[in-house]
């Protein structure tokens, strides 16, 4: 069926809730740059509170920064947005965060996850405990580093052959490189060494720093179970 319903929720005098594969496209507070897009089996809005609450495959797009999830929250007044269950979180630059609960700000650009898959543009891995990202550049901690895939042709979770693991990992695509705080390099699941600080080039016009051993086997990261990216 086609999401046919369209609702501008700023004009709403009271309580609404829409049913059964609605799209909604939101007027964009004073302080945002463009409107926010919804498209979900059912929305609701308190007028009260300015709450809008999303259910059912949501998906909430605000220019090129897209997030999908089972159930989304956003409070208009504080500027909140609350993703829950199989939520994918994708940025203007192709990364995608994976994870069960996102706490982001309504410009979908940033905000903290927990227990989560971050897939870079390159197809780069990284899975940790938490993340914060601020101005484009994401901080995750208690994190696990691979370029590998996380699963195999069967789309089964797989243990790494080699990793990088560390207590802080820093994303910052600006700077074109990843930085680890505490690293240990792990082959097998043997570790090798441990490093306070290193630094990994993103791309091929990244700046030089640590280089990654090559291993010629198959290493996804484990990390929960595959997901459909948006």
């Amino acid at each position: 069926m086609v999401r046919k319903a369209i609702i501008l929720l700023a004009s709403v005098s009271s309580a609404l809730i829409v049913p059964t594969n609605a799209l909604a496209q939101t007027d964009a507070p004073e302080s945002a740059a463009a409107p926010i897009d919804f498209t979900a089996d059912t929305i609701s809005y308190e007028n009260e509170a300015d709450i809008v609450t999303a259910s059912g495959d949501v998906r909430m797009v605000r220019n090129l920064d897209r997030v999908r999830a089972d159930k989304i929250i956003w409070n208009r007044k504080t500027g909140q947005v609350r993703a829950e269950g199989n939520v994918a979180a994708v940025s203007a630059n192709g990364d995608t965060v994976y994870g069960d609960v996102a706490i982001l700000e309504d410009t979908l650009k940033d905000g903290v996850v927990e227990n989560l898959l971050l897939v870079l543009a390159d197809g780069a891995r990284l899975a940790a405990r938490s993340s914060r990202r601020v101005n484009e550049v994401t901080t995750l901690t208690d994190a696990a580093y691979s370029p590998c895939p996380v699963v195999d042709s069967d789309n089964c979770p797989r243990k790494p052959s080699w990793q990088i693991s560390a207590v802080k990992i820093i994303h910052d695509p600006i700077r074109k490189q990843i930085v680890f705080k505490n690293a240990r390099l792990e082959l097998f699941g043997v570790p090798l060494f441990v490093i306070p600080s290193l630094s990994q080039p993103l791309g091929t016009d990244g700046r030089g720093g640590f280089l990654i051993p090559a291993v010629q086997s198959r290493c996804p990261i484990i990390y929960g179970s595959h997901r459909t990216v948006i």
